[in-house]
């Protein structure tokens, strides 16, 4: 079962708790928390990034991902995939050190590169693009 399809469950659930009067207010208001990612074919797609950061993925490429095109970007301890207890851990230290919010997810950088790409006026072909989106979806 996917997270989105956990989360439509539970909203459900708890919808069902409100109507029965069994509580007050549905805890699960999170909008769009049930919608299902639609990636690309095989997983694989472009990704912009800036200019900036190139000389640090290089680095991060060369030393902590697997090698050749078709290695891993992230890898966890063991050499295998990482797990999502291991890279919320990671993460946390990381968002720790950098003095930000402990309310930054890994997911709000991808909005936040696709914000600042509209800032400088990109297309909504360019920003559909970049967030793995084939179509406007209704």
């Amino acid at each position: 079962m996917t997270v989105a399809k956990s989360y439509r469950l539970l909203r459900a659930i708890m919808t069902t708790a409100v109507e029965d009067g069994l509580i007050r207010q549905n805890p699960c208001p999170i909008k769009g928390g049930g919608m299902e990612a639609s990636p690309e074919p095989a997983g694989r797609g472009t990704v912009a990034i800036s200019d900036v950061i190139v000389p640090d993925l290089g680095w991060h490429l060369q030393r902590l991902a697997e090698p050749g095109p078709a290695g891993r970007v992230f890898v966890g301890p063991n050499g295998a995939a990482p797990r999502r207890n291991n890279f919320t851990a990671i993460r946390r230290k990381a968002v720790a050190g950098a003095d930000l919010s402990r309310e930054l997810h890994f997911h709000d950088l991808r909005h936040s590169g696709n914000t600042l790409a509209a800032a400088t006026e990109a297309s909504l072909a360019e920003l559909m693009r970049r967030m793995g989106h084939a179509e406007l979806e209704g």
